[in-house]
């Protein structure tokens, strides 16, 4: 597998630092696997040492921020890429299911 997640849990929220890849595979059903676990709280995605991505990578994304929505929760996005945030806002302005568009929150990033 091209993807690795490290874990952090402080009070309410779940941090999953992605490493390597989000591709078509493996990876894709491993990090949706981990960001849609039952558990209380919102998700922040750190995004800052991926080193590629494909369609389905975006689409996992997407997918798992749809499932958090529909359990109350938030999918954040950190140190996303310019050229992740940009495909990523391209396919959201087709999901007409949810208002907005991604979060970007880089303050997160100092307290991980």
């Amino acid at each position: 597998m091209r993807l690795s997640v490290e874990v952090k849990k402080p009070a309410r929220t779940s941090i999953f630092i992605c490493k390597g890849q989000i591709v078509r595979g493996q990876e894709c059903n491993y990090l949706f696997d981990l960001l849609t676990r039952p558990a209380m709280g919102d998700v922040v995605l750190d995004l800052e040492s991926v080193t590629n991505f494909d369609e389905d990578g975006l689409s996992v994304v997407l997918m798992c921020r749809r499932f958090l929505f529909a359990t109350h929760r938030t999918l954040f996005l950190c140190n996303a890429s310019d050229g992740f945030r940009e495909k990523l806002s391209l396919s959201e302005q087709k999901d007409t299911d949810l208002p907005g568009a991604d979060v970007v929150i880089p303050a997160v990033a100092a307290s991980i």
